[in-house]
């Protein structure tokens, strides 16, 4: 299982990803899957704008670039879902395909703490 101190160390990872490669006028979004929070802590450490879903990019025009940015790839498992393919990942993570990462979350803004616990699909 990873501990929070595992999943911290992968949002300080990909923070500093993120921060490298951010350009003028970056703004997140988050998905209710845990997405949601950490886009809401990378928007208060980093300053950004912060947007709820996807789909409200488009409604400030469309973006030249949406890239995608995750504390954990589950690439090698063959779970990820095509189109989408992370820019920037803390990490990527080898698991059963019964097995998904779930991400929790205690605090707010740039107090969000991580944890990650590792459940069976579909619990």
């Amino acid at each position: 299982m990873t501990t929070a101190s595992d999943a911290e160390q992968l949002y300080a990872r990909l923070r500093e990803l993120v921060k490298a490669g951010q350009g003028a006028g970056l703004a997140v979004a988050g998905i209710h899957s845990g997405g949601a929070w950490v886009a809401t802590r990378l928007a208060a450490d980093l300053g950004l704008g912060e947007c709820g879903v996807i789909n409200e990019l488009f409604d400030y025009d469309r973006p030249s670039v949406v890239e995608l940015a995750v504390l954990a790839d589950r690439q090698e498992t063959g779970n990820r879902q095509p189109p989408f393919a992370p820019t920037y990942a803390g990490a990527t993570l080898s698991l059963p395909p019964e097995s998904v990462p779930a991400l929790s979350a205690s605090g707010e803004g740039a107090n969000t703490k991580f944890a990650f616990t590792i459940e069976a699909r579909g619990a």
